[in-house]
């Protein structure tokens, strides 16, 4: 199911795993529908942050993602906001933060963790640290059942916040449909019309270096994969055209799912890594540049390349452009993706 800098996880493995935590959490702090749960976690601890949101949407909570390079100020303005009961730290921020850092959350020190790959989940009020964190390990699997709680479809999901670009990052709220609509959107739409209809399945390779934290990752990458039944290979916390390249002949890759930045730096790298398997690649967060889509059907001539246009609060992938609309001008939108519906207006309406 997942290859990433931490390891592999197979789809049993993922659940098992998603289960100790889910129990993990369910122990320690009861009912936890509707409470926010921040994570706070690096692309390299990718199989730990899987697991957690899962862990999360089955105890019914909402995730809140940070940002691995958060100052402690831009995490304690999203703590104050959506006020999360608790906080699942990786031991690479703990590590970045240092003591001070962690002092200031009002967290442990990095003594509770014995490895890169662990995290503690810290039980928090607006005000910080309420009880004594708990140390969990990525490895921890059990085959125990919890009390399964059951959502609804209107059930808050996920707080996604928004990259600020008309001022300070805002929350959007996903509900638990959403993020099924969206996998569904996504596998059967937004990877399946620039590659004449054909939907992501267990035969394609997903391949993305967006980073976790983003709600672009959850409802295009993790869930979609999912829903899929097709494996997800993430790149690890800070991206390496190179090692990029290298991973998509590795694994095979058939849809890979990056921005503009990291199109323009693999195609910087000198031809020598083929990647023959590929067939759709997509951008998304911002237009691709004429001079990038020219390089980028150079360096993959038998893929095909779309560009998606969303709002986080509505979900992304609202248009594609690609094709010969794509050749034609690449820095449009797109056209709508259905069930996407747009109207054009003026000032009055």
């Amino acid at each position: 199911a997942v290859h990433s800098v931490q390891g592999e996880l197979s789809f049993a493995a993922w659940h098992r795993l998603a289960v100790s935590l889910t129990q993990r959490l369910a122990a320690q702090f009861g009912d936890l529908s509707g409470e926010r749960i921040a994570l706070w976690l690096t692309n390299d601890e990718a199989i730990t942050h899987v697991a957690a949101v899962q862990a999360v949407l089955n105890v019914g909570g909402m995730v809140v993602s940070l940002d691995d390079r958060h100052t402690v100020n831009e995490a304690q303005r999203i703590f104050s906001e959506a006020e999360p009961r608790v906080l699942m730290l990786g031991f690479q921020v703990a590590e970045r933060l240092g003591d001070q850092g962690l002092a200031e959350l009002n967290c442990p020190d990095r003594g509770g963790m014995a490895g890169p790959w662990d995290a503690v989940i810290v039980p928090l009020n607006p005000k910080g640290m309420t009880a004594t964190p708990e140390p969990w390990r990525a490895d921890s699997t059990s085959a125990v059942s919890w009390d399964r709680m059951v959502a609804t479809l209107d059930d808050y999901a996920l707080i996604a916040y928004t990259s600020g670009s008309t001022g300070a990052p805002k929350g959007a709220v996903w509900t638990q449909s959403a993020i099924c609509q969206y996998a569904e959107r996504v596998a059967n739409a937004t990877y399946a019309v620039p590659r004449g209809g054909q939907a992501l399945c267990a035969s394609d390779v997903l391949h993305s270096p967006i980073p976790v934290y983003t709600a672009a990752s959850l409802i295009e990458n993790i869930y979609p994969a999912l829903y899929a039944g097709c494996p997800l290979v993430f790149e690890g916390r800070r991206f390496d055209p190179e090692q990029s390249l290298l991973r998509m002949a590795r694994f095979g890759t058939t849809v890979y799912n990056g921005g503009p930045p990291h199109y323009a730096m693999m195609c910087a790298v000198e031809q020598g890594q083929q990647t023959p398997a590929v067939q759709l690649l997509v951008s998304g967060g911002s237009a691709i540049t004429a001079d990038l889509y020219r390089r980028m059907c150079k360096r993959w001539p038998q893929a095909a390349i779309a560009n998606w246009y969303g709002l986080n609060e509505s979900g992304t992938g609202q248009t594609v452009n690609h094709g010969a609309d794509l050749a034609r001008h690449p820095t449009a939108i797109g056209r709508p993706l259905p069930p996407t519906e747009l109207r054009v207006v003026d000032d009055s309406g």
